[in-house]
């Protein structure tokens, strides 16, 4: 759905299956009038799924979803360049966003109000404007995905997010959370110049159990509250170096002394997995680090490796024996001997006793 002068695709109270649809380079009829590739109007009790498809270069939103009312699912799709933002949407009954690709759009990558979130295993990379923007009435959780450069969370009024095992890298500022209590746990923040900034009267339920590392600022504390931010590796084991990296009232310590190769991700209180589950690698493609994530419901042996497309084992991420839990691993793209890898496809495979399963990732230098 290509070059038309209006929308890509318009829908009125209707319902909508996409599956590999490209909605690319629409709203050209008028300058003075952009268009967004999706529109939707309406919808209460209807829902819009887009699997392995492509919304890019509309000349106003990716999707808007303003006045939608139903469901969006979106799943190993693309949202990019486009010349505002990516999504927007407001007082959708759910919104699901899983693999998905969410960059190089002119304004926000996603911005979204008083709708309930899940979203999972999704890169938010080089927005011009914030990579997500959630406000009032918004909650759920975000959790495997990758906030890479620029701005990458920002919460106003938010009561109620989970933001779990996600990977904040090379930001401005990584999450900026004003007036909202998020619970901060199991991320990792890397290379950021400021990697949580909190400010008014509602602050962040919990920051525990994250990596800071190579942040100009770890937390910067704009609030009146002291912020519960203990059991969290510093990068450090230097409480005065750990200091340096906070401004304002945070409770660090106790602090981890060492970032665990291997660290479960199941929360106090959560339930156990209930199955085996390996996830998609992401991000896919990678450059610098990319991360494995899997799910084990019981205590068993476990080896992940990585292999080249020959078959032959390039580096054991894991060889233990683990307990129940969910896991993510992160591989810097070298072998056994510390030696970067050459660029080109991977396969990484994950077996327990019970299980076996296998993906595909290709690294580009």
């Amino acid at each position: 759905i290509e070059g038309n002068g209006q929308e890509g695709i318009l829908l009125n109270n209707a319902a909508l299956e996409a599956v590999r649809v490209e909605v690319v380079n629409n709203g050209l009829l008028d300058d003075e009038d952009p268009r967004s590739g999706l529109k939707a109007i309406g919808g209460s009790g209807q829902k819009i799924v887009l699997r392995a498809s492509t919304i890019e270069r509309s000349t106003a939103h990716g999707l808007d979803l303003e006045q939608w009312l139903g469901e969006v699912e979106l799943h190993d799709s693309r949202i990019g360049s486009n010349q505002r933002d990516g999504l927007r949407a407001a007082g959708m009954a759910r919104l699901v966003c899983e693999q998905v690709e969410v960059e190089r759009n002119l304004r926000g990558g996603a911005v979204i109000s008083g709708t309930p979130v899940e979203i999972w295993t999704t890169t938010f990379s080089a927005n011009i404007d914030v990579g997500l923007h959630m406000s009032a009435g918004s909650s759920g959780t975000v959790e495997m995905c990758v906030f890479r450069g620029g701005r990458g969370v920002d919460l106003v009024d938010v009561a109620q997010l989970a933001i779990r095992k996600s990977e904040f890298v090379n930001a401005t500022l990584g999450l900026h959370a004003t007036e909202s209590a998020p619970d901060i746990r199991h991320n990792s923040f890397r290379g950021n110049a400021t990697a949580i900034r909190v400010a008014g009267d509602k602050v962040p339920v919990a920051i525990r159990s994250n990596i800071f590392a190579d942040n100009a600022t770890a937390i910067e504390n704009l609030s009146a509250t002291t912020l519960d931010a203990v059991d969290n590796f510093w990068g450090t084991i230097d409480s005065m170096d750990i200091v340096a990296q906070i401004d304002g009232p945070v409770d660090f310590s106790p602090f981890l002394r060492e970032a665990a190769a291997v660290s479960s991700a199941v929360l106090d209180g959560d339930a156990l997995p209930s199955s085996y589950a390996l996830y998609p690698a992401y991000p896919n493609p990678f450059n610098a680090e990319v991360t494995l994530a899997f799910d084990l419901p019981v205590a068993t042996q476990v080896e992940l490796a990585v292999f080249n497309v020959l078959g032959r084992r390039v580096m054991s991420l894991v060889d233990a024996e683990l307990v129940a839990g969910t896991y993510r691993i992160i591989w810097n793209g070298r072998d056994k001997n510390g030696q970067a890898v050459a660029s080109g496809a991977y396969l990484y495979r994950l077996q327990a006793v019970d299980f076996t399963a296998s993906g595909r990732l290709a690294l580009v230098r």
